[in-house]
Parts: C-alpha cells; structure tokens; sequence
C-alpha cells in the first residue's frame, strides 16, 4: 500500500498513527493533551510505542497505548504450507520469515510400522520423536526441532 503522505503539512503538526492504520495521517495535538507512557518513555497521541515484543504493535490513543497481535500474513505461504513444507522463523520474530520444501538432515527417523503416530512429528511421510532435531541443507543457521508435534519447529539463529 502507498501512503499518500509521509510529512505533515502543518509545521505544528505531526505524523501519527489511529489503532490498526496502515498509514500516518496528520495530528494536532497540543502538547497540553495526555501522552502515553510506556517502559519509562513518553509518546505522542498517534506515535508508535517500540515494545520489547516484536509479536505486537503498539500505538499511542488518548486512552493509552493501543496494543494488537502482528498480522503475519502466512496466507501467502497457503500454497506451501499445503504441500507440508516447513515454516522457518526468525529467532526474535514471530511471523514465519520463508519454507523450506527440501529434505531435512540429522533428525533420525522412527522405524516404520508405529501405530499411534500423535506424539511424533512428521515431514514428508516420515515420522520423528519428540525432540528430534533436524537441519536444511540449504539453509544455514536454521535449526528445525520436534518440540510440539506433528510439527517440527524451525527458528533461524541470528549470528550475532
């Protein structure tokens, strides 16, 4: 989406963000007006609120700060996400940042013939305990785990 405008037409004036707004628009608050505080910090009517957590999005409203889960999007990995790829995230991120449909590495596998398949993940018809972790070949700094099943967890590693 493009924003129409980026810069406040009023010198007094500031750009600002209403809850759930993709764009800022213009705001004229006086400074007079209550601002939100958060973590020892004081925010403008309309101004993002930085927040340790990068799963939400926080702005500042006359009534507080104005909180929301992140909108991840994942609807355009449906494609992959049905053909049973895995979802790679980032370390301190919680959207999936890419898949991974290739073969996976390290993980050994549960011997064929296992009946009650609900404690293990699986990837590509082949099952894994708990536990299991398994790497991408063509991913360095991915890390895939079997932590809740029938699923396997992948976090890239940030390397600093």
């Amino acid at each position: 989406m493009d924003c129409p405008d980026w810069e406040a037409k009023d010198k007094s004036c500031y750009m600002g963000y209403d809850p759930g707004a993709c764009c800022p628009r213009e705001m004229c608050h006086q400074s007079t007006e209550k601002a939100c505080n958060y973590n020892g910090s004081s925010y403008k009517i309309g101004q993002i609120i930085l927040t340790e957590d990068p799963c939400k999005n926080c702005v500042c409203t006359e009534n507080g700060p104005h909180c929301k889960k992140v909108n991840c999007l994942t609807g355009i990995y449906a494609p992959q996400i049905r053909e049973g790829c895995l979802p790679i995230y980032g370390e301190k991120g919680c959207c999936l940042s890419q898949m991974h449909c290739e073969e996976i590495e390290g993980a050994e596998p549960v011997s064929t013939g296992v009946e009650n398949t609900d404690h293990l993940c699986e990837y590509r018809g082949v099952y894994y305990e708990k536990g299991a972790t398994a790497a991408l070949p063509t991913e360095s700094g991915v890390e895939c785990k079997c932590v809740v099943p029938p699923d396997f967890t992948c976090l890239r590693k940030s390397r600093y």
